[in-house]
């Protein structure tokens, strides 16, 4: 079981979008809570700050690090009802790795819930 999740860990590499993300356990629980909600409108980038609760990092680290995902095309932004609420989602590439990446951790029907 531990070769198994050494295996998947050592899986994300540097350059895979991922590991943007899993260098941090707040960053890492904030993609999680974006692929997990990023089917509705109601919560913005500053609804997500405030979710988190790994604060490993402060909320402007945070907010400059969601910009930094949005300029690398790592988080889409999609338009909401409210105009003054960025919405984002992720992108298809970040999508589908952090659904292989989930496959390969907990099994095929792990990344779809």
């Amino acid at each position: 079981m531990l070769g198994k999740e050494i295996n998947t860990v050592r899986s994300i590499t540097h350059k895979d979008k991922l590991s943007k993300f899993y260098r941090s356990q707040t960053r890492w629980e904030l993609l999680l809570l974006v692929r997990s909600l990023q089917d509705t409108e109601e919560v913005g980038i500053w609804s997500y700050i405030e979710m988190l609760q790994t604060r490993t990092e402060s909320h402007m680290t945070m907010y400059q690090f969601i910009k930094d995902r949005i300029a690398d095309g790592s988080f889409i932004v999609v338009e909401s009802g409210k105009k003054s609420r960025k919405v984002v989602k992720l992108s298809d590439d970040l999508d589908q790795e952090l659904t292989a990446y989930l496959s390969r951790r907990y099994g095929q029907d792990a990344a779809s819930k």
